[in-house]
């Protein structure tokens, strides 16, 4: 069992190689596409450290994460939604915030 999952853990690796070269190729020989991904990552919590004396410590904040990598220009926007403003995860917003970049 365990030299079956190695094979193919190795297969894999082996696959997800010559995937990235690819596309390394492709988007070095394609000038006018641009590649965005985007994605929500897990929710911030602010501040971090609430361990610490004070009024603004007493109350942490939930914050969204919302990332958009331009692959061509390795420039990355991030969205920091705060948790007074609710909002769905749907398409719109979505397409709200690539249109806003």
């Amino acid at each position: 069992m365990k030299e079956k999952t190695q094979t193919d853990l190795n297969k894999h690796l082996e696959y997800a190689e010559k995937a990235r070269k690819h596309y390394n190729q492709m988007k070095s020989a394609i000038d006018h596409y641009t590649v965005l991904p985007f994605d929500f990552a897990e929710n911030v919590l602010l501040p971090n450290k609430v361990d610490e004396p004070g009024i603004f410590y007493l109350k942490t904040r939930k914050i969204e994460l919302f990332g958009i990598n331009n692959e061509k220009t390795n420039v990355q926007h991030n969205f920091l939604i705060d948790e007074c403003f609710k909002i769905s995860k749907g398409p719109d917003t979505v397409i709200s915030m690539l249109h806003h970049t």
